[in-house]
């Protein structure tokens, strides 16, 4: 079986770490995967790659996808992250006579022109659609492709280096953010919900992460005098060192995809308390992660007090955890993908 994936980025965001992992796992699995991208560095040795052409994107797209499956003949196409990725690749797919998959990342809405155009792209072009989250949090139109196409839902891969992990907890309770520092991640929530019990316990905040509300988040913490509480240390790829001295992740979100440092951190066996919205509540169960009210600050104070206080079972939590890790393994994943692109091959 022959792969193609066509994404924009080979560095950075989950999509690109998520497709990195399930190249590589499909390599072990007896696949050949080939990557068309359009900026990154070609990392990992068994993968053919094929970069757009400098000053080709987004207009030459299409051509420049198709010259890359004419070579590599793959028995079907990927399509990745972003949407003109997306239209590009089913274009050009469908030019060279070649089934394609469409990937949902997200949260979906028509939130633009270009997501419109690429709904539609996908209604007409694309034989499967499959969703790392779940797609009742996308809107009804969403929800209606991926009826029709059939769709599957496949989570993300846990892939994490354990080796030279060394927890070192220290006499203040620790909590950590890691993400991007934007609306949809309301990290202002957790600003305020801690600010609220800054006089009755001892706690720190690690926040992991750039974007465009940092300077906003500095304020707050400001205005609410926790600055010497509140860290902002930016983006570091290093988990281990994220989660060496964590007590906690807390990820107050307000949508997501399929939150990937929650599962993380549970390989790492960091609790994590994260918002009840349908990203969170149809994949983890209440005994594997803690949750409170999305965007209400009185209910996510609440939570952490008793994980600071000893009101929480970690250790129970820890083990439920662990056996949701273990089913998200990137050999299995990878399966799941496999078998999915076979399906579509024997029906093409």
């Amino acid at each position: 079986m022959r792969v193609l994936f066509c994404i924009h980025s080979l560095a950075g965001g989950g999509a690109e770490t998520q497709a990195r992992i399930i190249a590589n796992s499909l390599i072990g699995l007896g696949c050949d995967v080939g990557f068309f991208y359009v900026k990154g560095v070609e990392l990992d040795e068994g993968l053919r790659y094929y970069r757009c052409r400098e000053g080709a994107y987004p207009l030459g797209l299409v051509s420049e996808i198709r010259k890359a499956i004419i070579d590599f003949k793959p028995d079907l196409v990927h399509a990745w992250v972003p949407a003109t990725l997306n239209i590009s690749t089913l274009i050009a797919s469908r030019l060279c006579g070649v089934p394609a998959i469409s990937s949902i990342r997200n949260r979906r809405q028509f939130d633009s022109a270009l997501r419109v155009f690429s709904f539609l792209t996908t209604v007409a072009l694309a034989k499967k659609i499959v969703t790392n989250n779940p797609i009742e949090q996308s809107a009804s139109y969403y929800q209606w492709l991926y009826k029709i196409k059939k769709g599957t839902q496949i989570n993300n891969a846990v892939s994490v280096n354990l080796a030279d992990f060394e927890p070192a907890h220290t006499n203040i309770f620790t909590i950590v953010y890691v993400g991007r520092l934007t609306r949809q991640k309301n990290v202002k929530l957790l600003i305020e919900a801690l600010a609220s019990i800054r006089s009755t316990s001892r706690w720190q905040l690690l926040i992991f992460g750039k974007g465009e509300e940092e300077s906003a988040l500095q304020r707050l913490a400001l205005e609410n005098e926790v600055t010497k509480q509140i860290k902002f240390l930016g983006y570091d790829s290093d988990l281990g060192n994220i989660f060496r001295k964590a007590d906690l992740l807390i990820l107050p979100s307000l949508y997501e995809g399929m939150p990937n440092v929650v599962v993380e951190a549970m390989a790492y066996g960091i609790p994590a308390l994260v918002s009840n919205i349908p990203a969170h509540t149809l994949l983890f169960k209440n005994s594997e992660v803690g949750f409170f009210t999305s965007n209400d600050k009185m209910s996510l104070g609440d939570q952490i007090a008793k994980y600071m206080n000893g009101g929480v079972n970690v250790q129970q939590q820890l083990q439920m955890a662990r056996t949701f890790v273990d089913a998200h393994k990137p050999i299995q994943i990878a399966q799941e993908y496999k078998n999915l692109y076979q399906n579509m091959i024997d029906q093409n």
